[in-house]
Parts: C-alpha cells; structure tokens; sequence
C-alpha cells in the first residue's frame, strides 16, 4: 500500500529533500523488474531528470545511485544536451563528474567532448571548473593536460581568425 502511494507521486517526492530519501530508501529495496519500471517512470519526464540533476543534494544523490545501479542512458544523454546548464550549478557539476566516470559509450565520449567544447568557459566557471580535471582523462596520446590547454586555446583562436577572414570586408 505504501509502495503504491509513493510510486503514484514520484515526481513531486523526487524533488522534495524528505520524499527523495524515501524513494531512494525504497529503490535500494526495489527487484530489478520494479527498479527499472520505476527508472523507466522517471525517464519519460526529462524536466524531472535534469531538475533531478541540478536540484539539490538529496535529489543528487538519487540520480548518483540510478548511475551506479540501472540504465542511466537517459541521464547521460540529458547531460550531453544540456551539458552547460548542469554543469554550471553545485550539484549538476558533481552529476556530470559521475556521469563521466559511469556512462557507456557513445555518450561517454560525447559527454568528455561536449566538456572539451566548452573548455575555456568551464574552467573559469565556479562550479563548472570541477568538471574540467575529469575530461583530462580523455586526452590524446601523449598529450599533458598542459598541451590540452594550449590546443584548445588554438583551437578557439584559430575558429575566430578564420572566421576573421572569411569575413574581412565585414564592418565589426
């Protein structure tokens, strides 16, 4: 009885500092079946998901364990959508630190290049500035976290000097 009154109001609980101990108490207690219905729930609502993500530490925690425990796909490709806006809150960016660490391929690597992409503003961000030493772990060979840097740097340079040229009679 219980069970059924908590399943019916997921969402809300899922974003209340109580209610979202309570659902993770009774994931952890859950059959697979019934974990991956209940994971499947949640899934169809990305709002809850990403709100899940960003929330606050309870609801953090929640999502940490559906990273450790099921078929965390859709969390991982919510990440790679909104990268910038989880990464950039206190809890987000500890979820994509998890979320790197734990997805499967390709997000993974979509995950490490959609952090590579936003390198420069990461790192100057205060949350966001986490999420960076992670992508370190996706270097090329032979390449120091040091040559990352000057190679994204380059990178950003030489995307605005091309663009400079391309549009030279341009006035600015």
């Amino acid at each position: 009885m219980i069970k059924g009154e908590v399943l019916r109001a997921v969402g809300d609980l899922l974003l209340d500092a109580h209610g979202c101990y309570i659902v993770k108490t009774l994931m952890e207690r859950m059959p697979p079946a019934e974990l991956q219905a209940l994971v499947n729930t949640i899934a169809e609502d990305e709002s809850l998901v990403f709100s899940m993500c960003t929330h606050s530490l309870h609801t953090r925690r929640a999502v940490q364990y559906l990273l450790d425990t099921v078929d965390s796909t859709f969390i991982s490709r919510l990440i790679v959508a909104r990268i910038e806006e989880v990464s950039t809150t206190q809890q987000g960016c500890i979820v994509a630190q998890r979320a790197m660490d734990c997805a499967k391929e390709p997000f993974k690597t979509q995950l490490f290049d959609a952090v590579l992409d936003r390198f420069i503003e990461f790192a100057t961000d205060p949350f966001a500035n986490y999420v960076v030493p992670v992508s370190y772990t996706h270097l090329r060979a032979h390449e120091t976290p040091e040559h990352l840097v000057c190679r994204l740097l380059l990178e950003k340079k030489k995307k605005k000097i091309t663009n400079l040229n391309i549009h030279k009679f341009k006035v600015i």
